[in-house]
């Protein structure tokens, strides 16, 4: 790829502030008395989101550097822009041109007065092109957009699930109403097919309120709904017995959004933590998670073929961990058959513990905990399973 240069002497020159975005270029700063490439690696993970405060930020200079170039890959990032590059020394340019040339971006250095006599003759043997300040690919930043948890923004009665219905009739205002009889029924009927093809088991009823909790749904949303899951047990000869204080309350409880989610995922360098917590969030464990192999994965990003043949498509961001990941395991791994997070159970594990407590994100629930079982589980969540034949 193509090396620049640009003469910037008593131009002022401000870096970016932002993430840059998905295809545009990254900009970096080239810091006083630059010694190690590994440097370099971090300020572009930086420039692409990667926080240096949270777990897996790891001292492995090389891994850093294979890290910046999967990223920059994953990103489709356009061209690398070194700011003070009069700072480098040969030694280093030559590491960051090879960076460059590995994410096949094209290199544009930055550089004023005072320069060395060893970097002008750094940029001649590399038949570095001068180029106009008009001409270097302007920083792009991406912007955060915020979510949102749904919600059917109504008040409900506090009644059990049995007197749900009559009570919503007596309390709620017409358009209030007709969304919680549309949003109940809805929900009830899809819990009632699944009981029907699947069964009343504990670990079905289980798996109905995971989902249930998954888009984190404001708490009129996810009474209407567990109200809803209720009476779909009760048809099938099960008393699912509710304490909505602690449903609402527990620790078990996702309170972001996916969409969310996804984003604050970006803060993350190792691509296989975002990829453990978005796993995790859509039901899958720990197990199936450390068994992934690499040729489970789609290189584009786009989804995730789980071990029973479905599927699983991938938010933004997510797709780009996956891409990430896809290329690091490509040139680390032998062929398709190898693991693709290359994480054992334990560690997938603690990469949700750590996501809770890095991002808020709480994904550490049953799936998590390998030999937790459903009973124990739905027992957290304020909800006691009782069979009646």
């Amino acid at each position: 790829m193509p090396v620049n240069h640009v003469e910037t002497t008593e131009i002022p020159l401000t870096l970016p502030t932002g993430i840059a975005c998905t295809a545009s270029p990254v900009w970096i700063e080239v810091r006083p008395d630059l010694k190690r490439s590994a440097a370099l690696a971090g300020d572009i993970l930086t420039a692409l989101g990667k926080r240096r405060d949270v777990a897996g930020k790891g001292r492995n200079e090389n891994e850093d550097i294979a890290l910046a170039i999967a990223w920059m890959q994953a990103y489709a990032i356009t061209a690398l822009v070194a700011t003070e590059a009069q700072r480098l020394n040969p030694l280093v340019l030559r590491q960051l041109t090879t960076i460059a040339k590995s994410a096949n971006v094209p290199l544009w250095l930055l550089h004023r007065a005072p320069r060395s006599d060893s970097f002008v003759r750094a940029l001649e043997r590399r038949h570095a092109h001068p180029r106009h300040l008009d001409e270097v690919p302007p920083p792009r930043t991406w912007h955060p957009t915020v979510g949102a948890r749904p919600t059917l923004a109504v008040s409900l009665p506090k009644v059990g699930f049995h007197q749900f219905l009559t009570a919503c009739h007596a309390t709620l205002p017409p358009k209030a109403l007709d969304r919680v009889l549309l949003r109940h029924a809805s929900t009830a009927n899809h819990c009632h097919e699944v009981m029907q093809r699947d069964g009343a088991e504990v670990d079905v009823i289980a798996r109905l309120a995971e989902g249930i909790l998954r888009p984190a749904p404001q708490d009129d949303l996810l009474i209407t709904d567990i109200r809803a899951l209720q009476l779909a047990a009760w048809h099938r000869d099960v008393y699912l017995k509710t304490d909505v204080t602690q449903l609402v309350a527990s620790p078990e409880r996702q309170l972001i959004d996916a969409h969310s989610v996804d984003q604050a995922l970006v803060a993350y360098r190792q691509p296989q933590r975002a990829i453990a917590v978005t796993l995790t969030m859509h039901q899958v464990g720990v197990r199936t998670i450390s068994g992934l192999r690499l040729h489970d994965a789609q290189a584009d990003g786009t989804s995730i073929t789980l071990p029973d043949g479905r599927p699983l498509e991938l938010p933004e961001h997510s797709a780009a961990a996956l891409r990430a990941l896809v290329t690091l395991r490509t040139n680390n791994a032998g062929g398709g058959a190898t693991p693709l997070l290359n994480s054992p159970e334990r560690a997938v594990s603690q990469m949700l513990n750590d996501a809770n407590t890095d991002l808020n994100v709480r994904v550490h629930g049953r799936r998590a905990e390998r030999h937790v079982h459903p009973n124990c589980w739905l027992r957290k969540l304020g909800l006691t399973p009782h069979q009646l034949t």
